[in-house]
């Protein structure tokens, strides 16, 4: 049991990295190209996003399909209570970044995410 959690943990945290490391463009259709979308709570919106390396297609908010881009700026992946990845990348006070928190990890892993949506004004 803590092996394949370990391993379903190894398995998002590449995915994460990956996707904070490429810079990919948006695509015409997002999900059939990738692997599916996984949902955020973002404050009180729920956000579901394309799961892809680079900055990510935001396919609704809410519900409401958008055209966004979401750029991750923070991750925090913690597996019964230990941190097991963590990163953050500079950003002013003049960006709006989001704090998201991932619902679809197994339980007792928490993903914490910092977004930046644009364009702005979708969330």
């Amino acid at each position: 049991m803590w092996l394949k959690r370990r391993g379903a943990v190894a398995l998002l945290c590449l995915a994460l990295m990956i996707l904070a490391v490429g810079a990919g463009s948006a695509k015409a259709d997002p999900l059939n190209h990738f692997e599916g979308t996984f949902a955020n709570q973002c404050g009180s919106d729920i956000v579901e996003v394309v799961a892809k390396p680079g900055s990510s297609n935001v396919v609704s908010i809410n519900g409401v399909p958008t055209n966004a881009v979401a750029v991750l700026m923070g991750l925090k992946v913690t597996v019964d209570g230990v941190v097991v990845q963590e990163f953050h990348k500079p950003y002013s006070q003049n960006h709006d970044v989001l704090t998201c928190i991932d619902l679809t990890t197994p339980p007792g892993t928490t993903a914490v995410y910092e977004i930046l949506i644009t364009p702005q004004g979708h969330a």
